[in-house]
């Protein structure tokens, strides 16, 4: 009979550390934003007096969205879009005119994810897995088109962005899907896993 009691305790303190050791995935929080219209900074684009080529106009311009990636309440990540003048060339007075989508971390617990490539966003297709070890940004370019920078970047259509918090101690992966026309960009959808994890595919929720 001891040893019948002494073989039940040992699976009984088996199971409790089985149990311990199953991994319990975070939830997700989702939200659909079907009815949000598309924002720009870019109102037309004319050609140049000089027979450059194309502009845009206004050439001093700049819209702003915010992204509540958690639904807590408090902006996590702002979208911009920029549309500035900035004298480089005489000549091709076409590239004075300049033009940005970018997407930032409000604070510094916020990040996307990039290619690697100076600040260029990486794009996810669905169900894409975004990772831990992707490499993160504080800010990000969803178009980018500067005389001066080294590298341009843009999408058109639909994309899935990676986003990343630090909340509690925590990595908190997430993910914004967006579209976009030309100059013109709206939020369609967001989520992100609510604890600790390595990572979450774009589109799941």
């Amino acid at each position: 009979m001891p040893r019948l009691i002494l073989v039940a305790c040992f699976f009984l303190i088996l199971q409790a550390c089985t149990k311990d050791k199953i991994h319990v995935e975070p939830q997700i929080s989702y939200q659909e934003l079907n009815d949000t219209e598309f924002f720009t900074c870019v109102d037309t684009i004319i050609a140049h007096p000089s027979g450059c080529g194309w502009i845009i106009q206004p050439a001093d311009s700049m819209t702003q969205r915010t992204l509540d990636l958690d639904g807590d309440g408090t902006a996590d990540f702002n979208i911009t879009c920029t549309s500035f003048y900035n004298f480089v060339s005489a000549s091709y007075p076409c590239a004075n005119y300049n033009s940005t989508i970018i997407i930032n971390g409000i604070d510094t617990n916020a990040f996307i994810a990039t290619t690697g490539m100076f600040i260029d966003s990486r794009k996810y297709a669905l169900s894409d897995s975004i990772r831990s070890t992707d490499q993160w940004r504080s800010s990000a370019a969803l178009l980018l088109f500067v005389q001066q920078a080294p590298f341009t970047t843009t999408f058109d259509g639909l994309a899935y962005f990676g986003l990343k918090m630090k909340k509690n101690g925590e990595d908190w992966f997430g993910w914004v899907q967006l579209e976009k026309n030309t100059y013109k960009i709206r939020i369609l959808s967001h989520a992100v896993k609510t604890g600790q994890s390595t990572g979450i595919k774009a589109g799941e929720h």
